[in-house]
């Protein structure tokens, strides 16, 4: 049922109010109110409490904020001052953007300046993930060469930039940075801010980020180490993040997939939860929907899940909103959620990375002797050659067994232990001992 507290005003009572030409003060709803002061002026206002005080904060001008844009505004100056983890204060959030604004403006010929002026004209609005374009941008370039000049920059400070990032163990994400700033360079010959690009000849191997294929996956010992040592640090790791890693674990799904996943996209009654398309990384021109079997273990999880995220339409509800994301609006977590868990988790392990679990999945399914069409498909992976053409079948019932079978290896691990879990999966058909040692 819609929340009949929010949500009252409509666009046509709202330029009638303006053509009326007179004072008035209106809510909305969830503390949104729309005014209109003697001068004339239109805008926005949102009263809340902090700390035990009423307070109001101005949103911005009517121009600058239409209805369906003052709404999403009050949701995410809402999420702020309600997150259970750091709440601000909205107003002085309004602060610090306005500083942040102003002090980009003040220096229009930086790069971070030219960059934003790509986003918005570029890349917001018009690709389908701009979050993952700008977070690149504010966690492993602005910070190196934002504050630039613009026509200073030299190849030698991009190729700086982007070894700094391989040494930070992310070849992929530098080879990402290199093509964004190539691309807001060359937005900056055409706008005619710069004369020459000087990253038009920066290759992966001047920058030194070539990728090699990686192979690690977790055997089951290592599994069992990360389950036992994400229980016992739960109290600063965070429940949430350890019920992800055993989701993902279980079912075999891309991380980005899982944190973006709304509570509308899950049926109890078939127990399947649908990606839909948009989401999928390999998603390709006629590709459909994918839909993933729930085992009674991974649906167990997303029960606790309903309970911690409230009244969010989201899985995994973000936890705090900040001025560096309020362009994002993603709702969610954000995707480097995992990533930061994992790096400051003492697990003792081998270097591993949040997709390895993936890996791993894929790996332990071959070691249960599930065909090797169903494993692929288990993970949405394409079929080799020809099969993806005319193999169109999605063994959704073999996909369910399959999962079924390594969430109850999964169990008889945690429960039982190592030997316990091999001698269960040897008791498949089919199995490649190599992969269980």
């Amino acid at each position: 049922m819609p929340d009949k507290r929010l949500n009252k005003l409509t666009d046509r009572k709202i330029r009638s109010l303006i053509k009326a030409d007179r004072a008035v003060k209106i809510s909305d709803g969830g503390g949104l109110t729309f005014n209109i002061s003697q001068a004339g002026y239109s805008f926005w206002q949102l009263r809340y409490s902090f700390g035990g005080q009423r307070r109001e904060v101005h949103i911005g001008s009517f121009d600058d904020f239409a209805l369906i844009k003052a709404r999403s505004e009050r949701h995410r100056l809402r999420a702020i001052l309600k997150d259970p983890e750091n709440p601000q204060d909205p107003a002085r959030v309004k602060k610090a953007e306005k500083a942040s604004s102003a002090l980009i403006a003040a220096n229009p010929d930086t790069f971070q300046a030219l960059a934003e002026d790509w986003l918005e004209n570029m890349v917001r609005d018009k690709i389908e993930k701009p979050e993952i374009v700008e977070r690149t941008l504010r966690n492993w370039i602005w910070p190196v060469i934002g504050d630039l000049p613009v026509n200073a920059i030299e190849p030698m400070q991009i190729v700086a930039c982007l070894r700094k990032i391989v040494a930070g163990g992310a070849p992929t994400v530098a080879n990402d940075a290199r093509r964004q700033i190539q691309k807001i360079f060359d937005y900056g010959v055409i706008m005619q801010v710069v004369a020459v690009n000087p990253a038009a000849q920066i290759t992966q191997q001047i920058a030194g980020s070539e990728e090699t294929s990686r192979d690690r996956w977790l055997e089951l010992g290592e599994i069992k180490k990360l389950f036992k040592k994400m229980e016992t640090e739960r109290d600063w790791f965070g429940r949430d993040n350890e019920l992800m890693f055993r989701l993902l674990l279980m079912l075999g799904v891309r991380k980005g997939e899982l944190i973006a996943a709304r509570w509308d996209e899950f049926d109890d009654d078939t127990a399947t939860w649908t990606i839909p398309k948009a989401r999928i990384k390999t998603r390709k021109k006629g590709a459909a929907d994918f839909k993933v079997p729930l085992p009674p273990q991974a649906a167990e999880i997303f029960d606790e899940l309903y309970a911690r995220a409230g009244e969010s339409d989201y899985v995994l509800p973000a936890r705090r909103i900040t001025h560096r994301s309020r362009s994002r609006n993603l709702g969610h977590i954000s995707p480097d959620t995992l990533n930061f868990a994992l790096a400051r988790l003492d697990h003792g392990l081998d270097h591993f990375t949040v997709h390895d679990l993936r890996r791993t999945t894929r790996t332990q399914l071959s070691a249960l002797g599930i065909p090797f069409a169903v494993a692929e498909r288990c993970l949405n992976h394409k079929l080799p050659g020809q099969g993806e053409i005319y193999d169109r079948h999605d063994f959704l019932e073999q996909r369910q067994a399959a999962l079924q079978r390594w969430c109850d290896v999964l169990d008889v691990l945690v429960d039982e232990g190592i030997t316990a879990a091999r001698e269960f999966i040897g008791g498949a058909d089919v199995i490649d001992l190599r992969l269980i040692a």
